[in-house]
């Protein structure tokens, strides 16, 4: 069902349930695919789910999925940022973490050693899409929206402004 990716040595186990709130995540909000969802619980949740469906927590993660070590479940341990660091570069020729942004150039070796390294690139360099137009307010730039109905909503909502 499953398959075995990575459980970190002192791995905690849960039940899929647990972690999901299945009202919150159903109707328009809701994955449409199960390796969506499975994606999304890896990469925002770090955790893991093996073929038996335990969940697996670690912080941290090889992101390439056709690693051999990310793949293999006792290969390769990536007990701290240190392993995960190391290994993206000797496996992969790759930061730890990089920018996803199109046409950013903070890729492959480019990238960052830290997630907040990475945070505080997306939020000097990619300002957000959708950016609050109101005089005076402080949401743009990094502040504002990814999505165009949650700056109406904004707008609606604090400045009394419909569109």
């Amino acid at each position: 069902m499953f398959p075995v990716i990575h459980v970190p040595i002192a791995a905690r186990t849960r039940s899929l349930e647990s972690l999901i709130d299945p009202l919150r995540y159903r109707g328009r909000n809701g994955f449409k695919r199960k390796d969506h969802l499975r994606q999304h619980i890896r990469n925002y949740h770090k955790i893991e789910i093996n073929h038996t469906g335990n969940i697996y927590e670690s912080p941290f993660l090889c992101t390439y999925a056709n690693c051999q070590d990310y793949d293999a479940m006792y290969r390769q341990d990536l007990r701290s940022l240190d392993d995960l660091t190391q290994h993206m570069l000797t496996e992969h020729n790759s930061s730890a973490f990089f920018c996803n942004k199109v046409s950013c150039d903070r890729v492959g070796p480019n990238g960052f050693d830290t997630k907040k390294l990475l945070q505080d690139h997306i939020k000097k360099e990619h300002p957000s899409p959708f950016q609050c137009t109101h005089p005076g307010c402080d949401r743009v730039g990094s502040k504002g929206w990814l999505r165009e109905r949650d700056q109406k909503k904004h707008m609606l909502q604090k400045h009394g402004i419909s569109h």
